[in-house]
């Protein structure tokens, strides 16, 4: 019973957005496992909901935790990804908004 009201649209956003939270939580107590763990989970629930700017928001978290990590391929693959994500967001500011902070973290990587 339980699963069925999480798998109602709106709980389920609400359950993406408290893992985004807590991995946004977890990276800056510098709990790495814990924090991609909430984030993949997030990115999995937004994936789901379709809702690409949010995907690409949990995505940016997750690549911190990587290069906090120094795992700097797996970042650039994750950024790869948002990256490609980019074209599905519909609000042109929202999409310029995500290219920007994705484009800092792509000189992140190049300059780690």
């Amino acid at each position: 019973e339980a699963r069925t009201i999480f798998r109602k649209p709106q709980a389920l956003y609400n359950l993406a957005t408290v893992e985004l939270n807590m991995g946004i939580a977890y990276r800056k107590l510098g709990r790495w496992e814990k924090a991609k763990a909430a984030y993949e989970a997030g990115i999995a629930m937004f994936r789901d909901l379709d809702r690409p700017a949010l995907q690409i928001n949990a995505m940016t978290g997750l690549i911190k935790v990587r290069l906090a990590e120094g795992d700097k391929a797996q970042a650039r693959s994750d950024l790869q990804k948002a990256f490609e994500l980019l074209p599905q967001v519909n609000e042109e500011n929202t999409r310029a908004h995500w290219r920007q902070e994705l484009e800092k973290l792509k000189r992140t990587i190049e300059n780690a």
